[in-house]
């Protein structure tokens, strides 16, 4: 009897392997394809690491299995690209929300109140963190957390690193710059 395939021609024990491999559950190649192989084929870690390791190199022999494991990544690396594109997008637009968008003036008393949840536009109340102020919600726009979360993903982000050097050393140390 024929096993079950997918719509790429893998079981579904080899494109467990191929999600796993993409997941990258270790920190060197022959330890991925190892933990993958034993997560995929429900294997016990008793086993010597080099028969699993012979299996998985098997596997990834397989043409449709290297194929699976490309397109894979290049899916996920899409979408990471969006979410990225999302969260600086959605940041950007909190620092330049106006707060003045969340008040109102009453048209009875003429006096400035705050908009209710629903006069609020659904594209404005998506950026919003809404806390609780007794018995009501009253949205907050959070522009610091925007800014350190820009900062993060940008790339703008400081660290300090301590350099020690044992003997006659010079140099520069350069991480985020171009070569120009």
């Amino acid at each position: 009897m024929a096993r079950i395939k997918n719509k790429y021609g893998l079981t579904p024990q080899q494109e467990l392997f191929c999600q796993y491999v993409v997941d990258e559950y270790a920190t060197d190649t022959r330890g991925i394809l190892v933990a993958a192989y034993r997560k995929a084929y429900n294997c016990r870690n008793d086993a010597k690491n080099a028969t699993h390791y012979t299996s998985a190199s098997l596997l990834m022999n397989n043409p449709k299995i290297t194929q699976r494991i490309e397109q894979l990544r290049e899916e996920r690396a899409r979408l990471a690209t969006i979410s990225r594109e999302r969260i600086i997008s959605d940041d950007v637009k909190i620092l330049e929300l106006d707060p003045l968008c969340l008040w109102i003036e009453d048209e009875n008393t003429h006096q400035w109140r705050m908009r209710y949840l629903h006069e609020i536009p659904k594209e404005i109340r998506r950026l919003l963190k809404f806390v609780r102020n007794g018995k009501r919600l009253v949205p907050d726009v959070d522009k610091d957390a925007a800014k350190k979360r820009l900062i993060d993903v940008l790339g703008y982000a400081s660290t300090d690193i301590n350099v020690t050097a044992v003997g006659n050393v010079s140099g520069e140390l350069r991480i985020g710059f171009d070569d120009e």
